[in-house]
């Protein structure tokens, strides 16, 4: 497990959650049932298994699941689950990346820090520079498509059929991500701060400008 809690306009590093204030923890799948008791047991289940990414509310929680594409995944931990309450934001990953990110804010003064201020900042950084990845790999499809026009074929079908797949799974991910981020953008519970729905709007646009690339 690892701990944060939200001190005035700070993030604190802790050993355990505190009761009261807003904190963060990350946690495996092994320490759900420590953390997360009193949650539905089909959302835990679904933090193990293959399926979607998604957004779902439920009563005084919500649950958002996340298929991660190859450049944040570790040893292929593709699946991460968020459990997003009004004081908390519990994280179900083993992955290094996560508390790195949130190793950033620890100790550091943030103007308008908040729990919806974080997860903003972490979708943010799960889509950051992907318009230059998708563009690098629009122009390695369509280098190999030349060649094959021009009767090169040497080694081209080895090349574009994993380039293929690469960007079909962005387009998976980017589908799925959208559908995540419109349900923030509906707040159901009334979760996420009202000075968020702006930032999380133009986050759903991002997300439909990468979808059209």
């Amino acid at each position: 497990m690892v701990g944060y809690y939200i001190q005035g306009t700070r993030l604190e590093a802790c050993d355990n959650i505190p009761k009261e204030g807003k904190s963060i923890c990350i946690c495996s799948e092994k320490e759900m049932e420590k953390f997360l008791p009193t949650v539905s047991p089909s959302s835990k289940k679904e933090c193990r298994l293959r399926g979607p990414s998604k957004l779902e509310a439920f009563e005084g929680y919500d649950f958002i699941l996340l298929n991660l594409p190859e450049k944040w995944r570790e040893e292929n931990r593709r699946r991460l689950g968020i459990y997003l309450f009004a004081d908390s934001i519990i994280f179900v990953s083993g992955s290094l990346w996560l508390p790195e990110f949130l190793n950033r804010y620890v100790g550091k003064p943030v103007k308008g820090l908040s729990l919806s201020y974080l997860l903003h900042a972490f979708f943010l950084t799960l889509v950051a520079d992907d318009m230059e990845r998708l563009l690098e790999l629009e122009d390695s499809i369509t280098e190999l498509e030349t060649r094959v026009m021009q009767g090169n074929l040497e080694g081209c079908r080895d090349r574009f059929l994993p380039l293929r797949r690469t960007l079909a799974g962005y387009r998976t991910y980017y589908e799925q991500l959208l559908d995540v981020a419109e349900g923030m953008e509906e707040n159901e519970n009334g979760l996420l701060g009202a000075a968020f729905r702006k930032p999380f709007q133009r986050f759903t646009a991002r997300v439909e400008r990468l979808l059209r690339t």
